[in-house]
């Protein structure tokens, strides 16, 4: 127990508060070790209502790959300061030489994982708010890929069903391949009132996916493939389909 004490630097803490204080610790690194290991049902036992929501229950195995977790990898975090805001417990530690603010909060007596707040100037501050972005983006891949069209469906908006999915009984080969683009390491997510913009590759190569949140999930509304870095190298994927739809070619 003194050991423990001695990697902590404590703001606010009261006797009454050393059971948070020890519980807080615990789940954090609970959460982490289910984090690098990509051990789905620990994150589901160690995250908030909410975080399991937006994230974890949407999430399978296939879409790790997809997540920008490298700094997780970095092994076993060390503790700094330990920071007690009421219900919320804020610690912030290092993943390697990466400073990470876990968020925590009691749920029905138990401390749970809320968010995980890192330093970035591409993607939002918030890991839930990124992951979230993430996976309509994956599961649109994954399903040109696999050619599942429900998993289609359910990945794209109401306009983008509207206009293009419904008219289709299997996935065709789409003219481009929007998948080759989406294949691209992420690169920037930005979020915007009720959507958000995910960036694939570069200015010569990849994908700008634009989401739209429906019943309380993001859908992909719109994307724009890159070809090139030239204006007439970028491809609007909803507009390009509907033309082609209008032209026979997936019938």
């Amino acid at each position: 127990a003194e050991d423990g004490i001695r990697d902590y630097k404590v703001t606010g803490v009261q006797t009454c508060a050393l059971p948070i204080f020890y519980n807080s610790r615990s789940a954090l690194e609970a959460f982490a070790v289910a984090l690098a290991k990509q051990d789905l049902p620990g994150l589901l036992s160690h995250s908030t209502h909410d975080f399991k929501d937006r994230v974890w229950q949407a999430t399978t195995d296939q879409h790790f790959a997809w997540m920008p977790l490298d700094d997780f990898q970095a092994g076993k975090p060390r503790v700094l300061q330990t920071l007690f805001k009421g219900p919320l417990t804020e610690i912030l530690v290092e993943h390697g030489s990466t400073p990470v603010t876990y968020q925590l909060r009691d749920e029905e007596g138990q401390i749970r994982v809320d968010d995980v707040m890192l330093p970035a100037a591409d993607y939002p501050q918030s890991l839930k708010a990124t992951l979230e972005a993430v996976i309509p983006v994956a599961n649109f891949a994954l399903a040109l890929e696999s050619g599942d069209i429900k998993r289609g469906r359910t990945a794209v908006a109401e306009d983008f069903t509207r206009s293009v999915w419904r008219y289709l009984d299997e996935v065709p080969q789409f003219d481009p391949a929007p998948e080759t683009y989406l294949k691209n390491s992420l690169s920037a997510i930005s979020v915007r009132g009720n959507g958000a913009v995910v960036v694939l590759g570069n200015g010569r190569r990849g994908a700008q996916v634009t989401l739209r949140r429906e019943n309380g999930r993001y859908k992909v509304e719109d994307m724009t493939l890159v070809a090139g870095a030239m204006p007439d190298e970028r491809i609007a994927l909803k507009r390009t389909i509907r033309t082609q739809l209008a032209e026979g070619r997936y019938t």
